[in-house]
């Protein structure tokens, strides 16, 4: 089982640049077991960037409430 996660950013340096940043860190987001699934631009505003992005499941630690 993996999270799926949605985000939505501006970006001023248009889709090319924060392309060419993602894959810069690939080997970092394949080590993390991290992966795009969907990466795209609104038409009508270039600088709204959708991104859908998978992250392995991981196990969360939460420390004993006092109450337990």
């Amino acid at each position: 089982m993996a999270i799926l996660v949605k985000g939505q950013i501006t970006i001023t340096k248009g889709f090319d640049t924060w392309q060419k940043m993602v894959y810069e860190q690939d080997g970092k987001l394949e080590e993390h077991g991290i992966k795009f699934l969907f990466a795209g631009t609104e038409r009508e505003n270039p600088e709204q960037l959708h991104v859908v992005m998978m992250f392995p499941n991981c196990l969360l630690y939460t420390s004993p409430s006092p109450r337990d």
